[in-house]
């Protein structure tokens, strides 16, 4: 599979997106920068919830050309929000439901979905009884149970309380580890994109400003290695959160 890779461009008044990207599909690229950087505009440019100008492939498959569009339900791709967009009349079980397609076989098993997110227990409550964190874990296996190419997830622990935080990166990392779906992970979190990021791009101002791995960027700007005084800086220089 190859990799998620294009250019797009849009504007609207107080703000110009203008990025070309090539990311791997193999890996968990962490989006950051400061509140209005364009952060989630990209993400939804890339699920097709909003249509710049430019391309975009996914491996060998066009989403988007000069005179093509390919639109979101098309597009084999998962969406995580930050609020997890349940459906409050219907049980957990049946909102995982909603997730399954009719793929034969399945790409992902229901068992090991509902176990690896501990869902068995709460199969049968109803949104409204969930906690913030347990209705994300049901948004990210719903998410899984469809199948998806590609994962989108948009600062899905940012309504979450730290002690709710703390109990489900735990389950972002067997994500990571037990599924393996390339995923782009928009975050404010140093904590979040030191614990599930290969890549990082770096956003300001509707551009990437730094784009490569975790760990060589973390390493150039010397938060690995010069301490509290450089993760500062980095925190004021792309308004990020621990």
């Amino acid at each position: 599979m190859g990799a998620l890779k294009g250019s797009f461009s849009l504007s609207y008044p107080g703000f110009a997106l203008a990025i070309e990207f090539s990311i791997s599909s193999a890996a968990v690229t962490v989006v950051m920068g400061p509140s209005g950087s364009g952060k989630s505009t990209f993400l939804r440019c890339l699920a097709g919830l909003q249509v710049p100008q430019g391309e975009l492939f996914f491996g060998e498959e066009m989403w988007q050309g000069r005179q093509y569009f390919k639109p979101t339900h098309e597009r084999n791709l998962g969406y995580v929000f930050q609020d997890g967009n349940l459906f409050p009349h219907l049980c957990v079980e049946d909102n995982l439901r909603m997730g399954l397609k009719k793929l034969t076989p399945p790409r992902f098993e229901w068992d090991h979905v509902v176990q690896v997110f501990g869902l068995k227990k709460i199969l049968k409550r109803t949104p409204m009884s969930l906690s913030g964190g347990e209705k994300q874990r049901v948004a990210m296996a719903r998410a899984l149970l469809s199948g998806p190419d590609l994962l989108l997830m948009d600062e899905p622990l940012s309504a979450l309380d730290t002690s709710s935080k703390n109990d489900l990166m735990p389950f972002l990392e067997s994500m990571k580890s037990e599924f393996g779906v390339p995923t782009v992970y928009v975050t404010h979190s140093i904590l979040e994109a030191s614990r599930v990021g290969d890549y990082l791009l770096l956003m300001d101002q509707g551009r990437c400003k730094e784009f490569g791995s975790a760990h060589e960027l973390w390493a150039s700007d010397q938060v690995l290695r010069g301490g509290i005084s450089n993760l500062v800086d980095l925190q004021k220089r792309f308004g990020l959160n621990l």
